[in-house]
């Protein structure tokens, strides 16, 4: 049977029945379970043989699942306070040969997603049915659990089986221009397209996270040196635009590796849908938990460092403060101000974007068997990356509202000279001042007082 499934054959009215030593057989030196309850169901199973029930009080339970690649069997899933089937993201292959409906989703009130986003083939003896009803949060009312294919069509029934809709969340606004382009162009359909695209900006998404952070965290070091050394001609470099590009490419490449070894668990075939690779099926006991831990680590050590550079920083801005004023030097004590302020605000941002979820991560590294584990640190990360991304652009704002050296900085950027620079310089030139038009360079340049 699991060869049938495994080739994509589909049958209509198979008169057939499992023999009873198959209860016993290994497939791929996995051991076949028997169902008898979720409680009594062993952890961790591959392949289940018998009709897979989850009734109320077994959602304690449905960490067994996590590994669930192919049921010999139907699944029915009723009474439950769950709120999605996340644990069974990896079951590809569905096979019954009795006359029940092969999947069954009844009453379960806080039940809000119920995809099968791994589901392949799906072999009855008669009724291609699945009933999803009495579910009042689901929030697909077209009852379309899973990627639509030859091998997996089947009868949808139920009151949560209503007229399909399209309403694309704000997280899907780039997938549908993208999806409009490239339906424009090629044949091949565009629901292909927008799961690829989807697990490309996924794994962009995650290098851009991982780069922002660690840049402010260099960004705090450079103030630092700067700062504590402005007259240090070996800093010069730090001030420069190569040095920034470079910086920037080397942190992106460090980020691309780390968000790869995720990526390569997953390939998406022309079934419309994200699968397991080859490597993830060998490798996965392995890569999943190094790209965990490695992903959480690099998350709390700029949270980590990040407070202490701060620190150092407002000292040495205070103390550079009171050595202007001892020599009689005219300086504002609100510009400090202003900067420390702006300091602080953003550590403390940073801290608690990246540092909780940097926990979770590591944390997570001996526990990601467990799915209710799993889904809260989705749920966390979800939040926590709208909090990035407003960190990032309230960042930005404060830095060119509160600083002038900022706002310099980026009209030479993407401005080149200014206006109002090359007007000084019009102007001294007809007084007969002798002006240099090739800027000094310094470290001190570029201190943020």
């Amino acid at each position: 049977m699991l060869f049938f499934l495994e080739i994509g054959a589909s049958f209509k009215n198979i008169h057939a029945k499992y023999c009873e030593e198959s209860r016993k057989l290994k497939i791929n030196d996995y051991e076949i379970c028997n169902f008898k309850s979720m409680k009594s169901l062993k952890d961790g199973c591959m392949y289940i043989y018998g009709n897979v029930l989850m009734d109320s009080g077994d959602e304690k339970y449905v960490f067994k699942l996590k590994s669930l690649d192919g049921i010999f069997g139907t699944l029915t899933i009723k009474n439950t306070k769950l709120e999605n089937l996340n644990f069974l993201d990896w079951l590809r292959y569905i096979a019954s040969l009795e006359d029940d409906y092969v999947i069954e989703i009844l009453s379960n009130e806080n039940l809000v997603n119920a995809n099968l986003p791994s589901l392949e083939n799906i072999i009855t003896k008669g009724s291609r049915t699945v009933v999803v009803n009495n579910n009042p949060l689901l929030e697909s009312d077209d009852c379309m659990l899973f990627p639509l294919s030859y091998q997996a069509n089947v009868a949808f029934l139920g009151d949560n089986c209503g007229p399909q809709k399209f309403s694309p969340s704000h997280h899907n606004y780039l997938l549908v221009f993208c999806w409009f382009l490239v339906i424009k162009t090629f044949w091949i359909p565009s629901t292909y397209y927008s799961v690829l695209i989807t697990r490309i900006l996924s794994a962009l998404q995650d290098c851009f996270r991982q780069l922002s952070t660690w840049l402010s965290l260099l960004l705090a070091l450079v103030r630092l040196l700067i700062v504590k050394n402005p007259l240090n001609q070996n800093l010069a470099f730090l001030s420069t635009r190569g040095f920034a590009i470079i910086t920037i490419l080397i942190i992106f490449s460090l980020s691309l590796i780390i968000s790869f070894s995720n990526f390569i668990l997953y390939n998406v075939p022309y079934n419309w849908q994200v699968a397991s690779s080859d490597f993830a099926d060998d490798h996965r006991n392995t890569v999943i938990p190094a790209f965990l831990f490695s992903d959480g680590l690099l998350k709390m050590i700029p949270a980590i460092i990040l407070p202490v550079l701060s620190y150092l920083l407002i000292k040495c801005m205070k103390e550079a403060a009171k050595s202007r004023k001892s020599l009689g030097k005219n300086h504002k004590d609100s510009e400090i101000s202003k900067s420390i302020k702006m300091v602080t605000l953003m550590t403390v941002c940073l801290m608690i974007a990246e540092g909780p979820i940097g926990i979770v991560h590591a944390i997570v590294t001996f526990y990601y068997d467990y799915a209710f584990i799993a889904d809260t640190r989705d749920r966390l990360d979800q939040i926590l990356m709208d909090l990035i991304v407003l960190n990032a652009i309230v960042s930005c704002i404060i830095c060119l509202s509160v600083n002038s050296q900022y706002r310099d900085v980026a009209r030479k950027t993407f401005c080149g000279r200014c206006r109002k620079k090359n007007n000084e310089i019009g102007i001294a030139r007809s007084r007969g001042i002798s002006v240099s038009s090739v800027p000094r360079v310094t470290a001190s340049n570029a201190a943020i007082a």
